[in-house]
């Protein structure tokens, strides 16, 4: 090969490898950000009570319920 081809082909291979990262990064983040498949998680924490009086009592919880997408 000479100098000119093998320019020629190290052009169309870096412009290969440009396409291909761009369509990957298109792929991963762009495409399920806007569809939101990204939505951040919450972590549900379990609390433990522990009665040392027995009686009839109310218990009162201030909590939310989040549904997923």
């Amino acid at each position: 090969m000479d100098k000119k081809k093998k320019r020629t082909l190290l052009i169309v291979m870096t412009i290969i490898f440009i396409v291909v990262a761009a369509g990957l990064y298109v792929y991963v983040y762009l495409i399920p950000s806007i569809s939101g498949a990204l939505t951040p998680t919450y972590v549900v924490n379990a609390v433990n009570m522990e009665s040392y009086y027995y009686g009839k009592a109310i218990v009162v919880r201030d909590e939310s319920c989040i549904y997923s997408g």
